[in-house]
């Protein structure tokens, strides 16, 4: 949460010091690169977590094989990255961001791999540090950056740093820890082995990582940098809010785990009270940002931004269905049907490819909005269609409650759009909360035992995130 929040913070102050060029230039070179990472890592990292966790005396002996395939693999991957964005009609800085961008991908990918060691071993403390850390670095020289007026290309400088630190800090707790140290063994027959078992790792990872970066390649490529600039500040206020149904999924992995095993029609029941708490604080927060899209964009980085307006709108119904999907993406991963997932999240990268060529040369950022949001609907949409056969559990409690949270929500919307010509956001938001929390008590959508059963989760979530 702190990370994401610096994450934020530090955009903000992108935008209002580049402009929507310069910040789709960016953002573009981040993206670009991101697609590669997977044919660095290959699922390694995942591997690594499990066969350290199962033993641990086999821990340093994976570790110094794994970071010797990565070594080769970084290599030829980032001359694929020069080759290709040098054949691309790219300017001379986005060209030199892209390169810098590879050097941070590399960097990444080793910090991972250190940490994939202490995941194994139980600990998450020092990646939690140096997640923290990474974000103050970068924040922090970053600012400097901009208060200097440097070229746009040393603002890869504070990624660069923030990385070369992130890898040196693992090591030093893997050496300080575990008297694991920083060393490379390759063997060409135990590579072949660890490529074969990885295979499922790397084409989850593949997918998934394809998702999430594609739309702003696609973007650059058939709208211009501007139109990334638009489309990325409207996306990093829903991204921000993702800390809430991660929380959430947090919360109802271990549960849903135990009851899958011991007692379905309990986990049937825990399911519908998560995805009615879900929605009772997604639908009024989609609503209120909906009405309230135009002053924050203009608040939060200013007027040149406005075209990211429309985008914003409808990236906030996205939340909807990215919240939805976290919750079936844990509960199917809890019932051991992983395959599940990745065959879905294949659908959805094959659907926000088409639409985004379909829909980009006619509405540029709206269009990947729009694509983007109907993707994450189908992923959603296939997650509960797996789960309720699965599980099977009812959806029709729910719609019911569903129809009443979205009328109050859309009550508070009407009240808040009325009053915008009158008053200042702070005092909408107020009255907005006040409407909706009238409308949930008059329909009785909270009872008593809703709230005893409410302190329950929060109790549970509590010592989960302790976990």
């Amino acid at each position: 949460m702190v990370q994401k929040i610096l994450a934020f913070i530090y955009f903000i102050f992108l935008a209002r010091f580049l402009g929507p060029d310069s910040v789709g230039k960016y953002t573009f070179a981040i993206s670009f690169v991101g697609i590669f990472s997977i044919f660095i890592d290959w699922g390694l990292n995942q591997l690594l977590i499990r066969e350290s966790a199962k033993d641990q005396h086999k821990a340093d002996f994976y570790f110094h094989s794994i970071l010797a395939l990565k070594l080769i693999s970084s290599a030829i991957i980032y001359l694929l990255i020069i080759v290709l964005i040098r054949t691309l009609p790219y300017p001379e800085v986005t060209r030199q961001l892209v390169y810098l961008a590879g050097l941070v991908m590399v960097l990444d990918n080793f910090s991972n791999t250190n940490y994939s060691v202490l995941r194994g071993f139980q600990n998450l403390k020092y990646e939690g540090m140096a997640a923290i850390f990474y974000q103050a670095i970068v924040l922090v020289v970053g600012l400097v950056v901009l208060f200097l007026h440097l070229p746009l290309p040393y603002l890869m400088i504070p990624l660069l740093l923030a990385s070369t630190f992130n890898v040196i800090f693992g090591l030093i707790f893997l050496w300080r820890g575990r008297r694991i140290k920083l060393a490379f063994n390759f063997d060409s027959c135990l590579a072949k082995n660890l490529f074969k078992i990885t295979q499922p790792f790397f084409w989850a990872g593949l997918f998934g990582t394809v998702f999430s970066f594609v739309d702003v390649v696609l973007l650059s490529r058939l709208a211009g940098d501007q139109a990334v600039g638009f489309y990325s500040a409207a996306g990093k206020i829903p991204s921000g809010l993702r800390m809430f149904p991660i929380a959430f999924a947090s919360a109802l992995y271990p549960a849903a785990t135990f009851y899958f095993t011991n007692n379905r029609d309990e986990l049937k029941r825990i399911l519908q009270e998560f995805l009615f708490y879900l929605l009772l604080f997604v639908l009024p927060l989609i609503v209120g940002l909906w009405v309230l899209a135009e002053p924050a964009i203009s608040i939060l980085y200013g007027h040149k931004f406005l075209d990211a307006v429309p985008s914003l709108r409808i990236l906030t119904w996205s939340m909807l269905f990215v919240f939805l999907d976290y919750v079936f993406f844990v509960v199917l991963n809890a019932c051991g049907q992983e395959k599940k997932n990745v065959s879905n999240r294949a659908v959805a990268m094959f659907l926000i490819i088409v639409l985004n060529l379909a829909l980009i040369p006619t509405f540029k950022q709206i269009g990947s909005s729009i694509a983007f949001t109907l993707s994450y609907a189908a992923l959603a949409g296939l997650g509960a269609w797996w789960t309720k056969k699965i599980i099977r559990f009812s959806l029709r409690p729910l719609a019911f409650k569903t129809l009443k949270i979205l009328m109050i929500s859309l009550v508070m919307g009407a009240v808040m759009l009325f009053l915008k010509a009158f008053f200042v956001w702070p005092i909408l938001v107020l009255v907005g909360v006040v409407v909706y929390i009238l409308g949930i008590c008059l329909v009785g959508l909270i009872n008593r035992e809703d709230i005893r059963y409410f302190k329950t989760l929060l109790g549970f979530f509590k010592k989960s995130s302790e976990s």
